[in-house]
């Protein structure tokens, strides 16, 4: 049986463990089962290490290193990790053109696109393209790139790709048998029970708006603010936390996954500030655990949350402040949190997404 190769490929992937890292990783170890597929992947870093799957490691600037270059918004260098694409794409160029795949599925950075070109020019001009948005609708994508296909998170980014290429919904996901209700003292993580406590973990840049969680947090009666993460905004960020919450904030860095999960458990409710996300995987893993999550009210926000939280204008310090003052109620907790996690079980699972990927692959393949 002759079997399908696809590559996978991620400046993050062996260097970076959330968000796009953490999916294209769920996706290849669920993938990587099925007998007529090869699975292949690329990334940027070293740690790396998935059973059944063939990793390259390109070699390229680490985003870290470009936190404060200059932003060329005409050449979409906007943040760290954009640099780190620019120079991935073109290291990935000889990596790339060893072998031959049927098929290479791809996120984020533009400056791969030229990569592709080559690869389709010299080794196999057959090789079908799939572009995963990540619920984003860039210009730079919907005016210059080419491919098979653009995979979006969500129905609104679907809509908007469909207007120029073939496009499928299929969400993220998460693994409910790892996220998911847990009886966690909070003790073990050295926090108080008789405090109300808000958990975020996001990156720590500005348009995470972490600084301003914080703002609003200090002005919530009896709050406790649990953060995850890093970045480059770490500084200024614990700097403010410190200032206006005192004793009442604990940073605790850059976690494992069982880390992760015992601070959902825990919290009384999740807080994502940020004015947009791709997706959000931080919000479905809290609702998995049973958690209620306070985010922004895009359409996109709105449609992944369901029930299982509570979406309003974060920009707004008042509205903020209330939607996450009303889950002191610990009925209500209980109420929105059974129904978070019925929500992800329904929508939001590996096996669904990874199964829906299967059959695009082979249809794509097979055309």
């Amino acid at each position: 049986m002759k079997k399908v190769k696809v590559a996978f490929v991620l400046s993050g992937l062996g260097h970076i463990q959330r968000g796009t890292e953490t999916f294209f990783t769920e996706v290849m170890k669920k993938l990587s089962y099925k007998e007529d597929l090869e699975i292949f992947a690329f990334g940027g870093g070293k740690d790396f290490n998935l059973k059944n799957v063939n990793y390259s490691r390109v070699p390229c600037f680490k985003r870290q290193l470009f936190n404060h270059f200059p932003k060329i918004k005409r050449l979409h260098l906007t943040h760290g990790h954009d640099y780190e694409g620019l120079f991935f794409a073109i290291s990935l160029i000889p990596k790339l053109l060893t072998k031959k795949f049927d098929l290479i599925f791809f996120s984020s950075f533009p400056y791969e696109l030229l990569t592709y070109k080559i690869y389709k020019l010299f080794v196999n001009k057959k090789v079908k393209i799939v572009f995963s948005s990540g619920g984003g609708s860039c210009w730079f994508y919907s005016r210059f790139f080419f491919a098979d296909c653009v995979q979006s998170t969500d129905p609104m980014s679907q809509k908007f790709f469909s207007k120029r290429f073939y496009s499928v919904c299929i969400p993220a996901g998460t693994n409910s048998n790892i996220f998911y209700p847990q009886k966690v003292s909070r003790a073990t993580l050295d926090l108080p029970d008789d405090k109300f406590i808000i958990f975020s973990s996001s990156a720590f840049e500005k348009v995470k708006r972490i600084d301003f969680l914080i703002k609003a947090a200090s002005q919530i009666k009896n709050a406790y603010l649990l953060l995850t993460s890093a970045g480059p905004e770490e500084k200024n960020i614990k700097e403010l936390g410190y200032k206006l919450m005192g004793n009442n904030i604990k940073f605790l860095g850059m976690v494992d996954q069982q880390t992760l999960v015992k601070c959902y458990s825990l919290a009384d409710v999740f807080c994502l500030p940020s004015k947009t996300e791709p997706f959000g995987l931080v919000l479905i893993e809290s609702m998995a655990c049973g958690t209620p999550v306070v985010t922004n009210n895009t359409e996109i926000q709105k449609w992944i949350v369901n029930g299982g939280g509570t979406c309003v204008d974060v920009t707004n310090m008042n509205s903020l402040i209330e939607a996450l003052e009303k889950y002191k109620d610990k009925k209500l907790i209980s109420q929105i949190g059974e129904e978070a996690r019925k929500n992800v079980l329904k929508r939001f699972t590996w096996d669904i997404a990874a199964e829906k990927y299967y059959q695009l692959f082979k249809e794509l393949v097979n055309k």
